[in-house]
């Protein structure tokens, strides 16, 4: 199955539904980020993770990076654009197989339409998980902190948008966080492909343990 979404600046993309676990009552959303996508290793594993756990998976096939001058507009652009793309993919959650839970996950600008979804009202019931969250982001935090009892979030500490007093106040709200050490932005280590793959390790084990404590 597999659903068109018409986002701004003629960007085309689909929203794939896989085949495994039809009927499913679990569905879960997959929103990667600009350039990383579904088939990369953090999305490729938390698929399997969650088709383990009986969730069918919806993937949004987007690709900003491919967007003609995309890295080259302004940052109200760029916002904007997200804003309104959110709101686009939000028009197909009702043509996604009918479920009773609702999971999300993102992971770096996929948080920001998670945030934006968040603000627009869309995701009320929808449990969340947030992947190298862009926490610069006002809408990012806000929807963390507004939603932490429902919320999983894991960031490497080598990652930029790395904070700890940040990461500290969203686990005193309620939400689950994993820091992996010395992991960047896409959750590598480099030179140190053995800690990448521990850092990966570390990312499914926790995000298991907080499906399994919200199951």
């Amino acid at each position: 199955m597999s659903i068109v979404v018409s986002g701004r600046k003629n960007h085309h993309f689909t929203i794939d539904v896989s085949e495994e676990n039809d009927g499913a009552n679990r569905l879960a959303l997959l929103l990667p980020g600009v350039g990383y996508r579904l088939e990369n290793p953090i999305f490729y594993f938390t698929r399997q993770l969650l088709l383990d756990n009986g969730y069918r998976v919806a993937g949004a096939n987007y690709a900003y990076d491919k967007v003609e001058g995309f890295r080259d507009f302004d940052f109200d652009e760029i916002i904007d654009i997200l804003r309104d793309d959110a709101a686009s993919i939000a028009e197909t959650i009702p043509q996604l197989p009918k479920h009773n839970e609702f999971l999300v996950v993102g992971k770096s600008l996929g948080t920001v339409l998670m945030g934006n979804l968040l603000m627009q009202g869309h995701l009320k019931n929808a449990q969340l998980a947030w992947l190298t969250p862009s926490s610069k982001i006002p809408q990012v935090p806000e929807g963390i902190l507004q939603n932490a009892h429902k919320s999983f979030v894991c960031i490497g500490s080598a990652d930029k948008g790395y904070d700890p007093p940040t990461y500290a106040e969203f686990a005193k709200a309620g939400a689950f966080v994993s820091v992996i050490d010395d992991l960047a932005h896409v959750l590598e280590c480099d030179n140190d492909v053995p800690k990448t793959i521990l850092g990966h390790h570390k990312m499914i084990i926790d995000m298991q343990n907080w499906l399994k404590a919200n199951a």
